[in-house]
């Protein structure tokens, strides 16, 4: 998918990619803008992309290394090797999740998409947490768990926001259900300083990932922290575009799950159901928080419930993006429900062929398309190369239409492929050249045609030649009359 360029690559990922280029000569101290004015994401997506960047312009290089290669092999690997579950019910998860929304994660160039992978090395370092224990690894356990929430936060917001707060409040019922019933004040005493060492060392890590933030907002008068407590003092929603309702909210969650196990709402509320009761009742024989695998299960609901109080009283829009990482939580919920019960691991299992199945069936059989007829990164490319071919050592301007205006797909490949400085605000390319390629989707449509004469007059110029693309896309050649 990623190597034969089927991926999404306009807009956002686009403008994502050249502010990686541009930061490979200056270093930039922030990310993307953020759905609230004047607050940006953190800088540690650039970053990823730019390293990528070294070993290749191609985008396909940098999406592999930060985002495919990570959910494919690194992370499995260190999934595969939790011991406190079967394998059998780890590989039966994992492959679910990935045939489903895992695919889009690995493939889908865009930073929230990256926060799946901090999610679950948080739930690695959460398994390996007894705060009741002691040792050099306890410590070393909150610095990993401050520096994945720090990166979480930064590439993903208001999901990063609700996994701090899910975490805290994690803690806060691990101290609730175990610390206080210590009986002796010692006791009680040495677990409280653990618990400060350990809570100032993930504190402490937490905040060293805001470095970048904190050092830009020294240097521009503290404007996104003026816009972050302006909004959450306001009154009122400081976007003024209308998100999801409550119910769609509520259906977001259904719909997370249901993806994820492959089932129908009915159904896949149904079986979460079932295996919690079977969850319960042999739960009940074992100490509260002992193993590893209730440590997960309790700190997917702490961060679920988190989302769910956050995302309902929220008064600025929350959008189906928000969601991204909620099927990792239901993911790490059914693996410790179905590890309870032999069945139930086999019952999964064999669902989990039949799904994997009917996705390779799916998949093969659109291996015979043609991936230029699909608006993606090939396409693209394929255009940016035949109008650098047919310009040939002539001095050229390109116009895309684009209904969003910017076009940094175009500016990105055009730089990497044709050596060439093509603007993605065509309102900011001069106009007069006496070679100009415009690129439209339709020569009927009014606007278009209103794109194509404004930007190379119909007094001044001609159409010289026209492409039509298997995407859709119209090239015309546009040349000053003689």
């Amino acid at each position: 998918m990623v190597l034969s360029g089927s991926i999404p690559f306009w807009y956002d990922p686009a403008r994502d990619f050249l502010l990686a280029w541009d930061n490979l000569s200056k270093l930039t101290l922030i990310g993307p803008t953020t759905g609230i004015p004047g607050v940006f994401y953190g800088p540690y997506w650039v970053w990823f992309i730019s390293l990528g960047l070294l070993v290749s312009r191609d985008p396909r290089v940098p999406i592999m290394l930060v985002q495919t290669i990570p959910l494919t092999l690194i992370i499995p690997f260190f999934f595969m090797r939790q011991k406190e579950f079967s394998r059998l019910s780890l590989l039966s998860v994992w492959l679910l999740f990935m045939v489903g929304y895992g695919i889009n994660y690995a493939a889908m160039p865009w930073n929230p998409q990256i926060a799946p992978v901090f999610l679950i090395l948080l739930f690695f370092i959460i398994a390996r947490t007894e705060v009741a224990s002691s040792g050099r690894s306890l410590y070393k356990n909150g610095l990993l768990l401050g520096i994945c929430l720090g990166l979480l936060m930064n590439v993903h917001i208001s999901f990063g926001l609700a996994t701090v707060l899910g975490t805290a409040l994690y803690f806060l019922l691990c101290f609730v259900l175990t610390d206080t019933r210590l009986k002796k004040r010692s006791l009680l005493w040495q677990s409280l300083k653990k618990q400060a060492l350990f809570g100032t060392c993930a504190i402490g890590a937490f905040l060293l990932t805001f470095a970048p933030f904190f050092l830009f907002e020294i240097r521009h008068n503290f404007l996104q922290t003026k816009s972050i407590v302006a909004a959450l003092l306001s009154d009122h929603a400081v976007v003024g575009v209308k998100g999801l309702t409550k119910p769609d909210i509520l259906n977001q969650f259904i719909d997370r799950l249901a993806e994820f196990l492959s089932l129908p709402h009915a159904i896949a509320i149904g079986v979460v159901l079932l295996l919690g009761i079977v969850f319960i009742k042999r739960g009940k024989k074992q100490t509260f928080f002992s193993q590893g695998g209730k440590r997960i299960f309790f700190y997917a609901l702490s961060i679920l419930a988190s989302i769910f109080t956050i995302y309902l009283t929220s008064k600025n829009p929350i959008w189906a993006y928000h969601f991204i990482g909620v099927d990792v939580l239901f993911m790490f919920i059914v693996l410790v429900l179905i590890d309870k019960s032999k069945i139930a691991r086999w019952l999964f299992f064999i669902w989990m062929i039949y799904v994997l199945g009917t996705f390779a069936l799916t998949f093969a059989s659109g291996l015979n398309r043609d991936v230029l007829r699909l608006i993606d990164l090939k396409s693209k490319e394929v255009i940016t190369q035949m109008i650098r071919d047919d310009a040939g050592a002539r001095e050229y301007t390109v116009f895309p239409y684009n209904p969003a205006i910017y076009s940094y797909e175009y500016a990105y490949l055009f730089r990497s492929l044709a050596h060439k400085e093509v603007s993605y605000d065509p309102g900011q390319t001069p106009i007069g050249s006496k070679l100009s390629y415009v690129l439209v989707s339709s020569l009927s449509d009014p606007l278009q045609q209103d794109f194509i004469n404004f930007r190379t007059n119909n007094k001044i110029y001609s159409t010289t030649k026209t492409w039509v693309r298997p995407d859709g896309t119209i090239i015309l050649r546009r040349e000053i009359k003689p």
